[in-house]
């Protein structure tokens, strides 16, 4: 999986986990990793506090998954493994930019 435009990171405190649905930040992504093998499993991209895409890895080191289906891969991962994630905040014009 690919990694994203970097910023700000958001506090370990904030809870960016695979089920959040409301973000304590208004631009951003949040990236999630396998805690097996500390690989990229998946991104959100945050606007206005709430997740608009999202991005997953399949099986497959190519294939990818977007929207609704990359949500529900991302969710049927965290069930089956341990998952850590992390956050970090953009400008309104990063994130256009990466949404581009």
């Amino acid at each position: 999986m690919f990694t994203l435009p970097s910023g700000p990171p958001v506090p370990q405190k904030e809870d960016v986990s695979i089920s959040v649905t409301q973000f304590p930040f208004d631009h951003g992504a949040a990236t999630y990793f396998s805690e097996n093998d500390k690989k990229i499993i998946g991104h959100k991209i945050i606007v206005d506090g709430r997740p608009i895409a999202a991005l997953a890895q399949g099986d497959e080191a190519s294939e990818y998954f977007s929207g609704e289906r990359a949500l529900r891969r991302l969710n049927n991962l965290a069930k089956r493994s341990t998952t850590t994630s992390r956050a970090v905040i953009w400008t309104q014009a990063q994130t256009e930019r990466v949404l581009q």
